[in-house]
């Protein structure tokens, strides 16, 4: 049955799913957002004019209206999630809790001004909500993809207190919480544009929800939640499986996209004595018995293949289901060992599918009435 394989989406995850990779060693992982986008961060004495002026710019946007007094706000919002970012990754808690705190203020500026966002034509009206609703997808992957690098340095680095590890979920959580705040008002008020659609087109019920659907897809909202789902599978296969402590050091990452399928490889090598064999059986303990897949075992090599589908997920109405494939070699040399570890991934929709089922379903039910008869 046909398979349409979605990639747009790629691009836009990139980024955040690169950094969100399994480490080795004593690698810290990269923070995802340049320090020059964080601009001045908490722990600067500059830091309290540097939201003076945002603030600044905030009033500046608010006599163009609601909509771009809303997106400055997100745009600020974001600049403030970055420093935050940065703070963690110097250990800095403190600066990062005062970061979130500004971060927060400036969400409620922007769910504040989700109701103002008007215009004499409704179908426009949603697509300005839309429009607004797309950056805070991408805020909330941000905030996602923060999350779990954050949560793989700690685990991997170590050397935080149960205190810091306290402050660190409440600010995580704050973050989350304001967020789902914004999302929750601007789904409320497209619930009241939506009836407006109606009455100024006469539209049925159906018809409208299928335009906003579509409005959705061009607005690029829709491929701004494919990023979050390939995030989050991510996330989901780092916990479910990780290779073992085996003193290998990674020398090189990268990132690529070839036909439909997101790869990202890390190499690793290490001049210390490995057991191949050793090492093949702790990769078989840390493959779950759900997934498929393959080992081959040579005197100077090693192959590790696994794969599986992950549960589906819904987008807008639509299904997916990421495909996962994770692939590791090791090559034993003369002088040093090198590994090379690639996790890639795919959402493939099901839409297609689906209808497939459907369709073959009304045959059957159309064969039976006819034995019956």
């Amino acid at each position: 049955m046909k398979m349409r394989k979605i990639q747009s989406m790629m691009v836009a995850a990139m980024l955040l799913l690169a950094t969100a990779m399994p480490s080795f060693a004593q690698e810290r992982p990269a923070v995802r957002i340049p320090v020059e986008v964080a601009g001045t961060t908490p722990d600067s004495l500059l830091y309290g004019l540097d939201v003076a002026l945002d603030r600044i710019s905030l009033l500046i946007a608010s006599l163009e209206g609601a909509q771009a007094h809303a997106r400055k706000g997100l745009e600020i919002a974001d600049e403030r999630l970055a420093e935050s970012e940065v703070m963690a990754e110097q250990g800095n808690f403190e600066a990062m809790a005062s970061a979130e705190h500004e971060h927060d203020q400036m969400l409620a500026v922007v769910k504040e001004r989700i109701k103002d966002i008007e215009h004499a034509n409704a179908t426009r009206e949603i697509e300005m909500r839309i429009e607004l609703e797309r950056d805070v997808t991408r805020h909330r992957g941000n905030i996602e993809g923060f999350s779990n690098r954050l949560e793989l340095r700690i685990e991997i680095e170590g050397g935080v207190t149960p205190e810091q590890i306290a402050l660190i979920t409440s600010i995580l959580n704050s973050l989350r919480v304001r967020t789902g705040e914004v999302e929750i008002e601007i789904e409320i008020r497209k619930g009241e544009t939506r009836i407006e659609i109606i009455q100024q087109t006469g539209m049925s019920e159906e018809e409208v929800d299928t335009e906003i659907r579509g409005i959705e897809r061009r607005m690029g909202l829709v491929e701004a939640e494919m990023g979050r789902q390939l995030n989050a599978a991510l996330t989901a296969v780092n916990r479910e499986f990780s290779l073992p402590p085996t003193g290998f050091t990674v020398v090189s990452k990268d990132i690529d996209i070839e036909d439909d399928t997101l790869s990202i490889t890390k190499t690793l090598t290490t001049n210390e004595t490995v057991t191949l064999s050793k090492l093949k059986d702790a990769l078989l303990l840390r493959r779950a018995v759900n997934w498929e897949g393959d080992v081959s075992l040579t005197e100077d090599s090693l192959d590790f293949t696994m794969e599986k589908d992950m549960d589906i997920v819904d987008v807008r109405g639509v299904s997916y289901t990421p495909s996962v494939t994770i692939t590791v070699s090791v090559t034993v040399f003369a002088a040093y060992t090198e590994m090379h570890y690639t996790i890639g991934i795919t959402l493939e929709e099901l839409e297609d599918e689906v209808e497939d089922e459907e369709l073959e379903d009304e045959v059957e039910d159309e064969e039976l009435e006819d034995e019956e008869q």
